[in-house]
């Protein structure tokens, strides 16, 4: 039985790690976006309402793809969060240059730049707790 606990504690130190990195990255993420649409309750509801789009979609797609038998769910999450990370030292530069292309959206203009900006890497982060979750399945 503790061969069992020691094989499982990996994977939920990944768990760990890649939620508080999605919270982490929401915090920033939000906070910088102020700076495009402001920080009134409908830029805040905007902002949460695009995160939320992308994790729900991620996690469809991260479903899917984790009921895919030729798909190895522990390298299929290494694969997001590479891409998460990518997408994570480039979007203060990607905000600011939308923030500098856009100047007082309209908020259906605020509402398409902040899905289009924060859909792929909040999809991508949706689709890894399906993933984790299936890995620890198909091992155990």
């Amino acid at each position: 039985m503790k061969k069992r606990s020691a094989d499982i504690t990996p994977i939920h130190l990944l768990f760990f790690v890649s939620g508080i990195s999605a919270l982490i990255y929401q915090i920033v993420w939000q906070r910088a976006l102020f700076t495009l649409f402001g920080s009134d309750p409908a830029s805040v509801t905007i902002v949460v309402t695009a995160f939320i789009l992308g994790l729900g979609c991620g996690s469809l797609g991260g479903g899917w793809l984790s009921c895919q038998r030729s798909v190895q769910p522990l390298l299929a999450f290494v694969a997001l969060e590479t891409g998460i990370g990518l997408f994570g030292l480039f979007s203060l530069g990607i905000f600011r240059t939308a923030a500098i292309a856009v100047s007082s959206p309209s908020i259906l203009g605020a509402v398409a730049i902040a899905i289009g900006l924060l859909f792929i890497p909040t999809a991508l982060m949706g689709a890894t707790l399906p993933l984790l979750t299936a890995h620890m399945v198909r091992e155990s």
